[in-house]
C-alpha cells in the first residue's frame, strides 16, 4: 500500500509539473501584441490582441468575420458584416494548448438600421486548439457549428502595441480562483455588464469610493440571472495588472496583482 501511495504521489507531482511547464512554455512562445489573420487575397478578416501575464500566460481577444474580398476592410466595413468577438486565455489542455473562450458576442447587420450586437452564452462559445509561436498563433476550431464566423486560422504578429479591452478583462476575472471572485460563469446563471473606466467621466473612485485609489480600466458587474440582483462588482486595471472586488455592502479588496505586467 505504501509503494502504491508513493507511485500515486509521484504521478500527481509529474502531472502538476507538466501543467506548470506547459503554462510557462505558452507564455515564453507568445509575443504580446496585435495579430491579424488574412484571407486568400491577403486582406485582413480577423484580429487578435494578446497580453501576456506572469504565471498566467496569454490573455486574448479575437474579432473575426468571413470576408473573402480583395480590398482591405475599413472600420465602417466591419460594422456592415457579421462579426464574432471573443475573449479568453491560452492555456495547457489534454493534448497541448487551447484557447479557452469565456465571453463572446455576435454582431448582426440590419438592412434598415444599425447592427444588432447580442451576447453569446458561455457554453455556446467555440472550442479551439492553439499552437503558439513567438510571432504566430494558430487556432484550430474543434466546434465548426458555432454561432458566428469561424475564428480558426493563422494569426501573424503585426508589430503593434496590444490593445486592452473589456473581454480580456473578463477573461482574466474568470481565470481567478472562485474563492476570490465568488462566481462561476460555467455553472451559474449570471448576467454581466462591462464599463470602461476612462479616467474622466467614468472614474473608479466615483463608482467605488471604497477602492481608495483611482484606477483606469474596466468595471465589471455580475447580476443574478434569476432576479437580476447585483451580486458583485469588480474593477480590472487597464493592462490587467490588478483586479479589485467590490461587494454590494461597499467593501473593496485586491484579489489579484502581477508583480511585472507584460504587454
Amino acid at each position: 500500500m505504501k509503494r502504491l501511495s508513493g507511485r500515486i504521489a509521484l504521478l500527481v507531482w509529474l502531472l502538476a509539473a507538466a501543467l506548470l511547464t506547459g503554462v510557462s512554455s505558452a507564455s515564453a512562445e507568445t509575443t504580446p501584441g496585435f495579430y491579424v489573420r488574412r484571407n486568400g487575397n491577403g486582406c485582413v478578416n480577423a484580429q487578435m490582441n494578446v497580453i501576456v501575464l506572469p504565471n498566467i500566460g496569454p490573455v486574448i481577444s479575437v474579432s473575426a468575420c468571413d470576408y473573402q474580398g480583395a480590398e482591405e476592410l475599413m472600420a465602417e466595413d466591419w460594422q456592415a458584416r457579421p462579426v464574432i468577438r471573443l475573449g479568453g486565455t491560452i492555456q495547457a489542455m489534454q493534448r497541448g494548448y487551447g484557447a479557452r473562450f469565456v465571453i463572446g458576442s455576435r454582431t448582426i447587420p440590419q438592412p434598415d438600421g444599425p447592427a444588432v450586437t447580442e451576447s453569446l452564452p458561455t457554453r455556446g462559445l467555440p472550442s479551439v486548439e492553439a499552437e503558439t509561436k513567438p510571432r504566430r498563433i494558430i487556432l484550430k476550431s474543434l466546434s465548426p457549428d458555432n454561432a458566428g464566423p469561424d475564428v480558426s486560422g493563422v494569426y501573424e504578429f503585426a508589430g503593434l502595441t496590444p490593445s486592452p479591452d473589456g473581454f480580456k478583462a473578463f477573461a482574466l476575472l474568470e481565470w481567478l480562483p472562485r474563492k476570490d471572485t465568488g462566481f462561476n460563469p460555467w455553472t451559474e446563471d449570471c448576467r454581466y455588464e462591462i464599463t470602461e473606466l476612462d479616467g474622466s467621466k467614468n472614474r473608479a473612485t466615483n463608482l467605488y469610493p471604497a477602492l481608495g485609489a483611482d484606477v483606469c480600466g474596466y468595471a465589471i458587474k455580475v447580476f443574478d440571472g434569476s432576479d437580476d440582483s447585483l451580486r458583485d462588482s469588480f474593477v480590472v486595471s487597464y493592462f490587467l495588472e490588478a483586479v479589485y472586488r467590490v461587494t454590494p455592502d461597499g467593501q473593496a479588496a485586491l484579489i489579484f496583482r502581477t508583480a511585472e505586467p507584460k504587454g
